[in-house]
């Protein structure tokens, strides 16, 4: 892909127009697509490649799994779902949201005995990758991809923070509202509560990540960062299925 000389970056970053063209998923590298490297969206906290397991067989980028190492949490004592935006947290009866104002925990240890099903306890330890306030940018705008428990993940857009702030307010605009979602039982569990920000061009801070802005005019453009200051050579390849196949004719 030929850079957009016109388009000045940060230091390592390089930004191209590409019209109409759009993906779900976006590789690095040569015809052979086993080799091929996975880039990710910029995000906070970032995935290194560091907090992989040695001799775990396991890819640089499996970090972004990680719900400890690659992910937030909030401060419980001041966190919770919303029913009205701008509102006041529930903290005490945790009722079901579509809004929710949060308070970033994430430079803080946690090492507690919870109870993870019924009559069954644990010890949860994790540290946290830091706070957000360190980043000193703002993450308004941004999507936040959020687990609260239960194998209920969820998706939402911050609408309020500032910079140099661990204070944020966030909406599900599609707020779940089956099983353990935020709009149905909005199971809550302070241990449990994990997430990350992606999609904003403030967080492209490491190598092999991107963001990729969608415009209704000027066509689309992609921000990769790399290692290096030098005008890169590479060669991508962007998925555009969403799905592999149709299932018809079940019941379920």
């Amino acid at each position: 892909t030929e850079e957009d000389a016109s388009l000045s970056c940060a230091e390592g970053v390089f930004v191209t127009n590409l019209g109409s063209q759009e993906f779900s998923q976006l590789f690095l590298g040569g015809d052979d697509a086993l080799k091929r490297r996975l880039l990710f969206p910029a995000r906070w906290p970032n995935a290194l490649p560091a907090t992989v397991p040695n001799n775990s067989g396991l890819p640089e980028w499996a970090s972004v799994t990680d719900t400890y190492a690659s992910w937030s949490f909030p401060d419980g004592s001041k966190s919770g779902r919303m029913s009205v935006k701008h509102g006041t947290p529930d903290l005490t009866d945790r009722e079901p949201g579509a809004y929710a104002k949060f308070v970033d925990s994430g430079g803080s240890t946690i090492n507690a005995e919870v109870e993870v099903e019924e009559g069954m306890k644990d010890t949860i330890k994790r540290e946290g990758p830091g706070f957000l306030n360190e980043t000193k940018v703002s993450v308004k705008g941004a999507t936040i991809v959020i687990v609260y428990g239960k194998g209920s993940t969820e998706s939402g857009v911050v609408y309020k923070h500032k910079a140099n702030s661990n204070e944020f307010e966030f909406e599900h605009p599609n707020c779940n509202t089956e099983g353990y979602g935020s709009c149905k039982k909005g199971f809550w569990k302070d241990e449990f509560v994990s997430y990350f920000f992606e999609n904003t061009l403030s967080l492209l801070d490491q190598p092999f990540e991107y963001f990729f802005e969608r415009r209704k005019k000027g066509g689309n453009r992609l921000f990769l960062k790399l290692n290096g200051t030098q005008k890169p050579s590479v060669r991508l390849w962007g998925r555009h299925s969403d799905y592999f196949f149709n299932v018809k004719g079940s019941d379920k």
